[in-house]
């Protein structure tokens, strides 16, 4: 049986925006709304003219939306380290939805560029799934 995970909403313990003047916050919200004017082409060209990496953009915040995550992932600047177990289940989603599946396909769903030349373990993986993969299974 399933349970329920509550939802926590974490408020801050202080408004900080009540203690900025209204012309502040006016322009600040001014600013803000720019940047996410044409998102995410928006959002992506403030980050790089201002050298923002991820965690300059998430530091502060105790819970991260899923799509706030997603959008901040371009910038990353240092590489994370991945399981073969997660490349193991990201192969084997996309096997089951689409009847087969390939290193790049992997890579893009998991959002990064698996370089096989320096991890052994998943180079013998793909090189596995190959031989028991119908690549004409998804024509």
């Amino acid at each position: 049986m399933a349970t329920k995970i509550p939802f926590l909403f974490m408020r801050p313990k202080q408004n900080m925006i009540d203690g900025i003047p209204l012309k502040v916050q006016y322009l600040l919200f001014s600013g803000l709304m720019k940047i996410f004017e044409n998102y995410p082409q928006s959002l992506f060209s403030f980050c790089e003219k201002n050298n923002l990496k991820q965690t300059d953009l998430t530091k502060d915040m105790p819970i991260i939306p899923y799509w706030y995550a997603q959008s901040t992932c371009p910038f990353n600047k240092g590489g994370r380290w991945v399981s073969l177990r997660e490349v193991q289940n990201a192969a084997e989603f996309l096997k089951k939805r689409n009847g087969w599946t390939c290193k790049e396909h992997v890579s893009k769903i998991m959002g990064l560029c698996l370089d096989v030349r320096k991890r052994r373990d998943i180079k013998k993986f793909f090189a596995r799934q190959k031989l028991h993969t119908n690549h004409l299974s998804h024509v």
